[in-house]
């Protein structure tokens, strides 16, 4: 199919930039995955020992799991599949910080 032949696809963003709890910071990740759309997820900084090699840095969340005990974040970090405890992950505090973005249709275009 050539370039002229593909459907445009207009896009929005939708920004989280500072969630004000966990729940806020999960509905956005869950809502956005159920309608197959991923999260870009800028952690600036964040002290848990599991993402101190993420700080200044983008990953990719494509998924999330959940038990009766745990919910999990699954997400894409230099082209590896990972995992972390969305409760460590989203831990709002004033020294961590992180944003995300996610995309969905815009009809308007």
């Amino acid at each position: 199919m050539s370039n002229d032949e593909r459907t445009p696809c207009f896009l929005k963003p939708i920004y989280l930039k500072k969630p004000k709890s966990y729940e806020q910071a999960i509905d956005f990740v869950k809502t956005s995955i159920y309608q197959n759309h991923p999260v870009s997820l800028l952690i600036l900084f964040h002290q848990a020992p599991e993402l101190e090699e993420d700080n200044w840095h983008w990953v990719c969340i494509t998924g999330y799991k959940q038990n009766h005990h745990q919910e999990m974040i699954i997400f894409s970090d230099c082209g590896e599949r990972r995992e972390i405890d969305a409760h460590i992950l989203f831990d709002i505090n004033k020294v961590n910080v992180f944003k995300m973005v996610s995309m969905k249709n815009d009809p308007q275009k």
